[in-house]
């Protein structure tokens, strides 16, 4: 028997039988006291052993979830497995004691315990106790055979270097708490993910929108979705195909009208029209996007209900964050005003000072953090020598003692706000320096760290927590898409969460951010190159589709699964059905529970669009599936580097 904790271990007398209902009724905390037993043994479904024990005393329920110390995940009860009973060499109880079994083993804890929390001590103490009050409770002849089972190999990875798979989700909707799948229990997102209103055109619209339905936990989550035919499409492959619900997604408006002339021109490789510089929209496309998202939720969910219910806008600010507030819905990310790094758009500039105090973007640098003991040296947050310069002049003097200082050292040039690798010159020279009496914005110009071809690694954050590290797929100054895990030592991963985690603490960051790095090749050390902070990065949907996945069974447990994202430019006439029928026809198309895959998280007839890669038989064979579509797909499509 367990007794659910939430209201101080207060119990009733008599014994209640798990039902679903019950499940729901103990996640929303509306049964608070009651005591609640499981039916039937259970096993985990990641490493096919017996459930062990609830790991935390804070748990609403062992009901709404279970750990697994084999593994060492926190799974909910949807991803635990009945469990013959002939695992226990008993016989099969009647219906009314099956209704009482507890769905907990009694096998004794690892002399490791695996504990994510900042908290240690006091989690790994409170495991154990609740670990052995379990135990007490279970047959002497169950846990003598339980204890015959053989354990699987550990996981390739520390496993305290990333949060397990199944709390994603939870750090977005929780990231400072202790236990952060507590937040996960009966609370939905909302992914409201498009472009500024400066940059709103149909193709930005569908990519930047398109990514986000891969993170949607099925029948929880929900997706705003501009009413496009192409991102129709994409939606149906995904509820026909991953078990997504027509209630999750919500469409709004496109407003076409709305967009920029000068940003579409670009795009159709045509120059803008010559009215473009005067060009004012009659509204702010985004701010009627956010208004048309509200509308339609408010419409959906009660008053009540709504707490439940965070809303990820792409682009925060406070106005935003109060606006959503307003309607009673949570409110998930970072505000674009940040009381250190001002605008996060230009987040990055922080890593340098300024070469005089009127180039400031930021107050402060990385370096007077470090300096001041606001990061702690021992934490590894590395940055090349650079400066932050507000005009010619500032930038040939920042160029000319960079020289000086190691003639033989490769510089480069950036924009202080530019996204990925816009404007960026490698081993800039004297040439490449502005000319002009005035910047047409800061620039950071610092030394050139690494090698050509060289390691790329980013890492993904939400807080202070770590969610993925990937390798980046550069080709001519393009990322060409990312492979995770990353292949780098274990080293040098942690150099990298370790710096991470002390700049998340620093900076106060709740939202989802990343930084890219480089290896140093005399030191073989991690150098940060770029800070992206104040929108969803990259490859953050697909990330959180990857925790949502499990081993298939049989797999070698602990396995991890290699996760490839890559591009390939369909024809313009091509419908998505079309390349999806493709993909089932030569055996290589994803679905939930096979060994590997890929996975059409993107489809934007004519233009470049994400598919995943994934397998669990490893990296090689994650890149082998790519290589064999390219092959296969005689339809005229573009593979490759963009």
């Amino acid at each position: 028997r367990f007794v659910c904790p939430v209201k101080n271990g207060a119990q009733v007398s008599a014994a209640m039988p798990i039902t679903r209902a019950t499940i729901r009724a103990c996640r929303s905390q509306d049964v608070l006291s009651k005591e609640v037993l499981l039916s039937d043994v259970v096993a985990c479904a990641t490493c096919r052993d017996l459930a062990a024990a609830a790991s935390k005393t804070s748990r609403p329920c062992v009901a709404c979830e279970l750990r697994c110390d084999a593994c060492a995940l926190a799974l909910p009860r949807a991803a635990l497995e009945p469990s013959s009973l002939a695992h226990l060499n008993q016989t099969p109880p009647d219906a009314s004691l099956s209704a009482l079994k507890l769905a907990v083993a009694a096998a004794p804890p690892p002399a490791r315990r695996l504990v994510y929390s900042d908290n240690s001590k006091s989690a790994k103490s409170g495991a154990q106790d609740l670990h052995h009050s379990i135990a007490g409770v279970i047959s002497r002849h169950a846990k003598r055979d339980l204890n015959k089972l053989p354990r699987p190999p550990a996981k390739r990875l520390e496993p305290d270097l990333f949060l397990p798979p199944a709390q994603l989700h939870a750090a977005l909707l929780n990231p400072r708490s202790e236990h952060a799948d507590e937040a996960m229990v009966g609370h939905s997102i909302v992914y409201s993910w498009w472009p500024r209103s400066k940059l709103w055109t149909e193709w930005r619209l569908v990519e930047r929108s398109a990514r986000s339905i891969a993170a949607c936990r099925p029948g929880i989550d929900l997706v705003v979705l501009p009413d496009l035919p192409q991102l129709r499409s994409l939606f149906e492959h995904w509820r026909a195909s991953y078990g997504l619900l027509a209630r999750q997604v919500c469409w709004i408006a496109p407003r076409l009208d709305l967009c920029c002339p000068t940003e579409k021109a670009k795009r159709e490789g045509r120059p803008p029209p010559l009215d473009a510089a005067s060009w004012e929209p009659a509204e702010d496309a985004s701010a009627v996007a956010l208004a048309n998202t509200l509308a339609v939720l408010a419409d959906r969910f009660a008053p009540a209900a709504r707490g439940a219910v965070h809303v990820y806008h792409s682009h925060l600010s406070n106005s935003v964050a109060a606006r959503i507030t307003s309607f009673g819905f949570g409110c998930l990310g970072d505000a674009d005003e940040h009381p250190m790094l001002g605008s996060l758009e230009e987040a990055k500039a922080w890593l340098h000072p300024a070469w005089h105090v009127s180039s400031r973007v930021h107050p402060s640098s990385i370096l007077d953090a470090i300096a001041a003991g606001h990061i702690a040296a021992s934490a590894g947050a590395r940055v090349p020598r650079g400066f932050i310069v507000g005009d010619p002049a500032e930038q040939r003097a920042a160029f000319a003692l960079l020289k000086n200082q190691d003639p033989t050292m490769k510089l480069v040039l950036k924009p202080s706000d530019g996204l990925g690798c816009k404007g960026l010159v490698l081993d800039a020279q004297l040439s490449d320096l502005h000319a002009e009496t005035a910047l047409p914005q800061s620039m950071i110009i610092e030394e050139m760290v690494g090698e050509s071809g060289g390691p790329s690694p980013t890492i993904y954050m939400c807080g202070t927590r770590v969610l993925a590290i990937a390798d980046q797929l550069m080709m001519s100054l393009k990322n060409n898409g990312n492979i995770v895990p990353s292949e780098l030592p274990s080293t040098q991963l942690r150099a990298m969460s370790s710096a991470a985690v002390a700049i998340g603490e620093h900076l106060g960051l709740k939202g989802q951010w990343g930084m890219d790095f480089v290896i140093d090749q005399k030191t073989q050390l991690p150098v940060i190159v770029d800070l992206n902070v104040g929108r969803p990065n990259g490859s953050l949907a697909y990330y959180l589709w990857r925790s949502l996945q499990r081993p298939p069974a049989g797999h070698e447990a602990g396995a991890e699964l290699v996760q490839l994202a890559r591009c390939r430019r369909p024809l313009k006439t091509e419908h998505v059905d079309t390349f999806v029928a493709l993909l089932a026809a030569h055996n290589l198309l994803w679905t939930n529970g096979c060994a590997e895959g890929i996975c059409v998280t993107q489809h934007i007839p004519g233009d470049w669009s994400t598919i995943l890669c994934a397998s669990w038989r490893g990296r090689d064979a994650a890149l082998a599936l790519y290589a064999r579509l390219a092959e296969l797909d005689h339809s005229g499509c573009l593979y490759g580097y963009k």
